[in-house]
């Protein structure tokens, strides 16, 4: 292999781990620079010290060992392709349905699906040939997964059939050749390749009735906020339009404007769209149904700054056109994509389907955030969604925030731009 490349290579726990060790001794001879995880059963069949005797670095195993928390992200950031061998029953299926409850899971779900992901499974046949495994393994070549099937021979447990991992020989040519053909990619295609720019915006209108009075909502800014921090560490350049109430600490390189009000947030939107170029637009803010029109009962017609609280006033309110119909319009790029956010209360399947489809009638909307305010819990750290696509596909369950985040960074950096 004339060309080395930056590999991270994840060890699962399974007997076949000794193959494994062979094929990354054979990667690095050939000049690859290996970052190596292994699972905490993969530490059960191998010791660190012998991985890390062969790449000449310090292995990785916690997903909270680093004093960068982040290192996750950096490790599947810089990496030019990822390899599992073996790759376990437990590891594919749990990858297969977004679990990420270990470093090497996690790994998956900040995988952005532009360079090779390789899994060699090993396991017994019958869990091999489980119906659950099969559409686990199906499920990952349809994401983009390329999946080294499984050879024939006689298993550690005795039996014979399939759920042998291949011999390293085989391993080894099967990458040889998908490298070499992502390094051509990357010559001839790729070279103008451009990050995909987002915009997000988060947190709620704030309309003034007088000097210390408003009305507005509980929204926070807090969820986007952490969308901003989680795509900036992914190295994307992102843009975030917030009303920030919790005065949350904010990246210094994150480009940051605050809003107030339903026409502040609207403006900035039109010329924010209208003068630079983004990809993905993240609309999480929580904007008004309505603004204030006129105050009814004060003994002037100027609005004075305390309205005093010994006489009836009325509030007449106005309805507000909905932002998200707009982006579309606004943006200079004619193909920008919209996530929307939808939160619902106490609302059942057919009312929730409803809602949600009325926010896909809007231009340019490719997926929906939807939550109700039953499923958040902020005492008790519960906050789940479902995320939804135009194509009209079931909607996937997202049981955390941070769980949202990583595949919303799936969306956004899976599509060319």
């Amino acid at each position: 292999m004339s060309h080395s490349k930056k590999i991270l290579f994840i060890l699962t726990g399974s007997i076949a781990v000794y193959k494994a060790v062979t094929l990354v001794s054979r990667l690095s001879q050939r000049g690859h620079d290996l970052e190596c995880v292994l699972t905490k059963s993969a530490s059960k069949f191998i010791g660190r010290a012998t991985i890390e005797g062969l790449i000449g670095k310090a292995a990785h195993s916690d997903l909270f060992d680093s004093e960068n928390v982040m290192s996750h992200i950096h490790l599947i950031r810089d990496a030019d392709a990822v390899i599992v061998a073996p790759g376990t029953a437990n590891f594919i299926n749990k990858i297969a349905h977004g679990l990420a409850d270990d470093l090497a899971s996690t790994l998956f779900l900040a995988h952005d699906f532009k360079k090779p992901f390789i899994i060699a499974p090993a396991m017994n046949t019958k869990m091999y040939e489980h119906p659950l495994t099969q559409s686990s393994l199906k499920r990952l070549k349809e994401m983009g997964v390329t999946i080294l099937e499984a050879g024939s021979g006689i298993l550690a447990c005795g039996e014979v059939g399939y759920g042998k991992l291949l011999e390293p020989d085989i391993m080894l040519t099967e990458i040889d050749k998908i490298l070499a053909h992502t390094h051509e990619m990357h010559s001839s295609r790729h070279q103008t390749h451009q990050r995909p720019r987002i915009l997000i915006t988060g947190g709620g209108t704030v309309e003034k009735i007088d000097d210390v009075r408003s009305l507005t909502n509980s929204s926070s800014g807090e969820t986007s906020i952490h969308l901003a921090q989680y795509f900036y560490d992914l190295g994307l350049p992102v843009t975030l339009v917030v009303n920030n109430q919790k005065n949350l600490s904010i990246p210094a390189g994150i480009e940051s404007i605050a809003f107030t009000s339903f026409n502040d947030l609207n403006t900035i939107l039109k010329k924010q769209l209208s003068t630079h170029h983004y990809d993905y637009v993240i609309h999480a803010a929580a904007v008004s149904d309505f603004s204030l029109a006129k105050i009814e009962g004060l003994p002037t017609k100027k609005t004075p700054a305390k309205i005093s609280s010994k006489k009836n006033i009325k509030l007449v309110l106005k309805p507000n056109f909905k932002i998200i119909s707009k982006l579309g319009q606004y943006s200079k790029n004619k193909k920008v994509k919209i996530v929307g956010f939808k939160l619902t209360s106490h609302a059942d399947p057919k009312a929730t389907h409803d809602a949600v489809r009325k926010v896909f009638a809007y231009k340019h909307v490719s997926h929906v955030v939807q939550n109700d305010i039953t499923q958040i819990n902020r005492q008790k750290g519960i906050h789940r969604f479902s995320l939804f696509q135009r194509n009209g596909l079931q909607p996937l369950d997202i049981e955390s925030r941070d769980q949202l985040m990583a595949r919303l960074a799936q969306i956004v950096t899976k599509d060319p731009i």
